[in-house]
């Protein structure tokens, strides 16, 4: 497990349990970040004592983003409980769905693969699955390699012909098919795209990647949706701890080189040489004094997944 470098540990366990609650279970009242400075084995730690199979969606879904950062793989098999649990209504299929994400994007690949297949034998046929289609688009881009979009694809259009039939019929049923045909023509290609991106992109060795996959962190590729812009600083980060991180610095540093303010405009410019700028000191490296003087200038506007908040 990743746990080295991955955040400078200077959290105490009281407040850790303290900064996780509140990001995890306190709403729009809590943290508004993943706290930085944990342990990593006390999130383990914590979910295993925290989290049940009851555990709403919501919740979950800042769970993963705890886990994203802080790569606990570990805890998969406790968080996929609920997946043995029958299916009710929507706050069921929310809460299932979070944790198929969980288990396709941290899971050893068994888990991913069963996270998949009970997504599209389960999840996707149950017929209050209608009224979280736009939710279920996010999920197989998690479980892909071991997942895809056929079933959810299949699921869009079996609602996309029913709406179809009765579009006529009333003000309310036109708009109910409209909503669909765009979710089918311009969401799920989309998703869909990332999905084959992220395939290809998997499949490629580290250094092929690598240029690649920095477009995506920064937020420079057309694929670059939140969620690939994560998975592809997760990917650098396991290539810069696993093999040395000279190599994705070098990449990081060239990307800033190449920063065109007049291109991008000011703000993207600026966000950009942020998230690169903080990688670059998240992984180990140095900025050229020239881009050192311009973050120390912004080095405040944002916070990129990549960075430890020091």
């Amino acid at each position: 497990m990743l746990d080295t470098r991955i955040t400078h540990v200077r959290v105490g366990e009281a407040d850790a349990r303290t900064f996780l609650e509140s990001y995890i279970f306190g709403g729009r009242f809590g943290l508004k970040r993943v706290p930085r400075g944990i342990e990593p084995a006390f999130v383990s730690e914590f979910v295993r004592e925290s989290i049940s199979p009851t555990t709403e969606a919501g919740p979950l879904r800042r769970l993963l983003e705890v886990l994203r950062f802080y790569e606990r793989s570990d805890v998969v098999p406790h968080l996929m409980a609920p997946l043995d649990l029958p299916l009710q209504g929507v706050p069921d299929l929310l809460r299932v769905n979070r944790v198929a994400q969980i288990a396709g994007e941290l899971g050893a690949a068994a888990e991913a693969e069963s996270a998949a297949e009970h997504f599209d034998r389960v999840l996707v046929p149950h017929p209050a699955a209608e009224n979280i289609l736009p939710l279920l688009l996010e999920t197989p881009l998690g479980l892909v390699p071991a997942g895809s979009y056929d079933a959810v694809a299949a699921r869009i259009g079996e609602e996309l012909a029913r709406a179809q039939a009765r579009e006529r019929q009333d003000l309310e049923s036109l708009y109910a098919y409209d909503k669909l045909a765009a979710l089918a023509r311009n969401d799920l290609a989309t998703w869909r795209l990332q999905a084959s991106e992220k395939l290809r992109l998997l499949a490629a060795p580290p250094p092929s990647r690598r240029r690649e996959l920095v477009s995506i962190y920064l937020g420079l590729a057309p694929v670059a949706s939140e969620p690939m812009m994560i998975w592809a600083g997760r990917l650098l980060r396991r290539e810069a701890l696993s093999e040395g991180d000279s190599a994705v610095v070098r990449e990081l540093n060239r990307a800033l080189s190449g920063l065109d303010r007049s291109a991008l405009g000011d703000a993207r410019h600026d966000f950009i040489l942020v998230l690169a700028a903080q990688a670059v000191i998240y992984l180990g490296g140095t900025l050229a004094p020239e881009r050192q003087r311009e973050f120390n200038a912004i080095a405040a506007s944002a916070a990129g997944f990549l960075w430890d908040d020091p």
